[in-house]
């Protein structure tokens, strides 16, 4: 099943269970969700750019969603073992958003394998640039802060996947992601 991260699959076994309730064989609810397609390719819609795998999650982006999707990344033995993160800022969060940034970026730093992060958006910028100057440490070195598009370092990102990677693009609406998915396709096949 092309259910995408894993809280998806917990939440279709409840609604196995709840139609079982209601008088449906488990096999046929299997069978139907098996059948099912993510409806808009910008909803953890997984595909092959080259030797790479592209998950396209940049419709919207909040913490619970982040965590699951790293989470993911993190367990999913079926992705390629090499992870290089695109990631935009997650509007709307009020006074909880430099705190949420903080742990989003904290978790994807621990990601086994990870090649690069690039982030977009004034909370990751801030908090990185804030961070840098306190620890000098290295954990900071695959951190690539963004400012437009146009000035993607397509150059550093195919130095970075000289084997098969994932590549995760996600952020809020907002962040306009969906054109970093549009910019791997166009140069780097």
């Amino acid at each position: 099943m092309n259910l995408g991260p894993r809280h998806n699959c917990h939440n279709a076994l409840l609604a196995i269970l709840a139609a079982r309730e209601l008088g449906v064989k488990c096999s046929e609810s299997i069978e139907r969700m098996c059948e099912f397609k993510i409806p808009l390719t910008n909803r953890y819609f997984l595909e092959y750019i080259g030797q790479h795998l592209l998950i396209n999650d940049t419709y919207n982006a909040n913490p619970e969603s982040f965590t699951s999707t790293i989470n993911d990344l993190a367990t999913n033995a079926s992705y390629p073992k090499n992870k290089v993160l695109i990631i935009g800022d997650m509007l709307e969060l009020g006074q909880y958003s430099e705190d949420e940034h903080a742990k989003i970026l904290q978790q994807a730093i621990s990601l086994p394998n990870l090649k690069a992060i690039f982030v977009k958006g004034e909370q990751f910028k801030n908090l990185i640039s804030t961070a840098k100057k306190k620890d000098k440490s290295s954990q900071f070195e695959k951190i690539h802060i963004l400012h437009k598009n146009e000035d993607f370092p397509l150059s550093l990102l195919s130095d970075l996947l000289d084997q098969e990677s994932v590549i995760l693009i996600k952020g809020s609406r907002m962040m306009n992601m969906e054109e970093y998915v549009d910019l791997l396709k166009n140069n780097l096949l």
